[in-house]
């Protein structure tokens, strides 16, 4: 069976996660997908050198005629991330009889992007029954690349920021938070571009060469995560051994020790291409209170970074792999 896989060469979440699907799953072809316009980083076309697949770099908008006859020659299976780039690639895989493959986002999910060879394919089962015939594929997490270590104290807490509708990451709970924070911490924001605007304490830390490195100086991650289902940045920081600090909402929040799980406060409906989603929120002022909490326990830092531990173990690409592999190339 031959597996083209459509990857990117930008640093942003998709990016990471196609780079790792590629590293593991080994395709026969890979398509790279490079956006000149670099809102997500510098190009990285170093990652993709496999000797054993073919690769072709083309721009996000056009992807010509030619490009696709290269890709979809001989081409068994197409996996790709979120969307097809370009309305055409259900219809040509149809008319090929290829089976096309997305490892998609409910709230981002388009029925437009099907075709009759489609199959769709979720990180977790949130919001699974909004996705027809959808079946959940968990996204693993490199364990070697994020490895573990105990975390005994928490004097950094970093919060990784990127946009996205509707202040997915709660940025904005963070950054209400901050103001009400006692304890004598750092309080850092990282990520490819830095907010609006400065923010009293808060350091922007900026990006890092590589996304696990992220995670080597900082002892507690804060996710207020306001929707979605997979967190690249959850997983990858539990798999470091980060005590987690998130919304008490699916899939994560009961996933991970209570003591980091903050109680939602309310919600708003926004439309997403994928339809209507709540918005969740919580109180800053107790998003503050367990930070303060933690800076005060390293009893609880240290119980908190073993249960992540054990929560990443079920997530190791070493457990996963066999299961991709054996979809993508010869289901």
């Amino acid at each position: 069976m031959s597996l083209a896989l459509i990857v990117r060469a930008d640093q942003g979440g998709v990016g990471t996660q196609l780079w790792e699907i590629y590293r593991h799953v080994r395709p026969n072809k890979a398509l790279i997908l490079v956006d000149g316009e670099r809102p997500r980083g510098a190009p990285r076309l170093e990652r993709y050198a496999d000797p054993g697949c073919e690769h072709r770099t083309a721009a996000h908008h056009p992807i010509t005629d030619d490009t696709w006859e290269w890709f979809l020659d001989g081409t068994d299976t197409v996996f790709t991330v979120e969307g097809p780039y370009d309305n055409r690639l259900p219809k040509l895989c149809a008319q090929r009889g290829i089976r096309l493959v997305y490892h998609a986002n409910p709230e981002l999910w388009d029925e437009r992007y099907r075709g009759t060879t489609t199959r769709v394919w979720l990180p977790t089962s949130w919001e699974q029954d909004r996705v027809r015939d959808a079946e959940v594929m968990v996204m693993p997490v490199d364990r070697e690349r994020c490895a573990f270590r105990q975390r005994t104290s928490a004097a950094t807490f970093l919060f990784p920021w990127g946009p996205a509708f509707h202040d997915r990451n709660g940025l904005e709970l963070f950054l209400e938070a901050t103001g009400q924070v006692r304890a004598d911490v750092r309080l850092v924001i990282a990520g490819l571009h830095p907010p609006d605007a400065s923010h009293g304490r808060v350091e922007y830390l900026g990006e890092v060469e590589n996304y696990w490195g992220l995670y080597e100086e900082a002892d507690v991650l804060v996710l207020p995560r306001r929707y979605g289902g997979l967190s690249l940045c959850i997983q990858e920081a539990a798999s470091c051994g980060l005590p987690i600090v998130t919304l008490d909402r699916p899939p994560y929040g009961p996933e991970l020790h209570r003591a980091g799980v903050v109680p939602s406060a309310g919600s708003y409906p926004a439309r997403m291409r994928g339809g209507r989603f709540d918005v969740h929120r919580c109180e800053p002022r107790v998003l503050a209170q367990r930070i303060d909490w933690l800076a005060r326990e390293p009893g609880l830092v240290v119980e908190m970074s073993a249960a992540s531990d054990r929560f990443a173990a079920g997530l190791d690409w070493v457990a996963h792999e066999e299961t991709w592999r054996g979809r993508l190339h010869r289901e």
